[in-house]
C-alpha cells in the first residue's frame, strides 16, 4: 500500500509538470477523484497503479512537441518510468503504470488492457 510520502513524491513530480491551462492540476485532481470513486467499485483494483497513473498521466503534455507525431500518452509513459524508478517502485509496478498512462487517450486507438487502464480511461473522459 501506498505510504503518504510515496503519494507526495508522486504529487510533486505532477505539480512540476502541470503548467497548462487546460491540463492544469485541477484536471488532474478530477481525473484522480473519478479513478478512486470507480476503483471502490472494483475490489481487484491496484489502487497504488491508479492513483500513480492518474497523477501522471498527463506529465507528457509539455514534452509532446519535442517528439511531434508520438503523442502526450506516450510521451508521458515514457517520462514515467524513469520518475518511478528514482521513487522507488518495482519494475512490475512501473511497467503497469506505464501501460495505463500510454493508453489513457484514444487519439492512437490504444484501448487498456488492463482493469486500471480502464479504470484511468473512464476517469480521464
Amino acid at each position: 500500500m501506498m505510504t503518504k510520502e510515496q503519494f507526495d513524491a508522486a504529487e510533486q513530480v505532477m505539480l512540476a509538470g502541470m503548467q497548462q491551462s487546460v491540463h492544469d492540476t485541477g484536471h488532474i485532481y478530477r481525473v484522480l477523484w473519478g479513478a478512486l470513486r470507480i476503483a471502490e467499485t472494483e475490489p481487484m483494483a491496484d489502487l497504488d497503479v491508479v492513483i500513480l497513473a492518474a497523477l501522471l498521466h498527463d506529465i507528457g503534455r509539455l514534452n509532446e512537441e519535442k517528439t511531434p507525431g508520438k503523442g502526450h500518452a506516450a510521451v508521458g509513459a515514457d517520462m514515467a518510468g524513469p520518475i518511478l524508478q528514482e521513487l522507488g517502485w518495482d519494475m512490475a509496478t512501473i511497467s503497469h503504470v506505464q501501460s495505463c498512462i500510454r493508453t489513457h487517450s484514444y487519439k492512437k486507438g490504444l484501448t487498456p488492457q488492463t482493469l486500471e487502464g480502464k479504470i484511468l480511461f473512464d476517469a480521464d473522459k
